[in-house]
């Protein structure tokens, strides 16, 4: 009886949840200040790193150092590694991951779905990625990434990873409006370092956010196909997306179907592609 009881208490307390996870990551035995790295000299006292003020320092202060976590990812089993990983942070596994992460090798993308990722499990993703070159896509679908997720994505995904889709969010944050936070909070995965494809399918863009993307795509060198389908963008949304196309020659496919477009938006691509003999033509039959 009182082995089942036990054990009844630990699968209780082994349920995931956003607010548990965020308190064990800042809790976390790893986030303590960091050991001295060189010897004492008469009476100066080395400096130590400032336990984090939040989850997302926690996570950037664990994953600026990977080196501490090699030796426990085997490059063999995603979800074995994911596990691991876990009781070394102190964290109770995330379920969607941990699923997705079963199969991740053979599919070649890990893809979460319809749970919230908390920035523990965002840092343990990226802790273990690099050991996996097969896994060359990241999926999201409605997993409530905000500003601190995209920021981790731009900073730490590693380079073996093309392929990103962040799909079904984007609900209106009146709190983050006209914010930089909010027009910018999809640049994190366009900046990452060696994305080539990304999704944002479903995600309900603000203008100002699809104008961030059209500016930024204006210089962009890497990304060859990007979906915006669904991301209620309007005409009005559409248009700096379609006005960057004229800069990009490195776009090579563009999703901007069920977005409400009209006639409008048809005829600003067709001003966007069209040859300079059509031009020629026009002007002749006006004459």
């Amino acid at each position: 009886a009182p082995a089942m009881a036990a054990a009844a208490t630990e699968a209780a307390t082994a349920v995931w949840s956003a607010e548990a996870a965020a308190t064990a990551l800042l809790k976390s035995p790893l986030l303590q200040a960091a050991p001295p790295t060189g010897k004492e000299k008469g009476n100066v006292t080395q400096q130590v790193r400032a336990p984090p003020a939040d989850t997302l320092g926690a996570a950037m202060q664990i994953l600026d150092s990977p080196e501490t976590f090699k030796k426990l990812v085997t490059g063999g089993d995603p979800a074995a590694d994911f596990a691991t990983l876990c009781d070394k942070i102190g964290l109770v596994q995330h379920p969607a991951t941990r699923a997705a992460l079963q199969t991740a090798v053979e599919q070649g993308a890990v893809a979460i779905r319809g749970w919230e990722c908390d920035f523990g499990t965002l840092c343990v993703l990226l802790l273990l990625l690099p050991s996996y070159s097969a896994i060359k896509c990241v999926k999201f679908w409605q997993c409530g990434l905000g500003p601190g997720a995209m920021r981790l994505l731009q900073k730490y995904l590693p380079q073996t990873v093309h392929s990103i889709a962040i799909e079904g969010d984007g609900a209106y944050r009146p709190d983050l409006a006209g914010t930089e936070a909010h027009d910018s909070l999809y640049l994190g995965p366009l900046q990452s370092a060696n994305a080539q494809v990304l999704s944002l399918r479903c995600c309900a863009l603000s203008i100002p956010q699809s104008t961030a993307i059209g500016n930024f795509l204006r210089g962009n060198r890497a990304l060859t196909a990007l979906s915006l389908y669904g991301c209620r963008l309007g005409d009005a949304g559409a248009a700096p997306v379609i006005a960057m196309l004229g800069d990009n020659r490195t776009l090579l496919a563009l999703n901007l179907g069920a977005n409400a477009l009209t006639d409008g938006t048809a005829r600003a691509i067709h001003e966007v592609f069209r040859e300079p003999h059509e031009e020629d033509e026009e002007d002749k039959e006006e004459e």
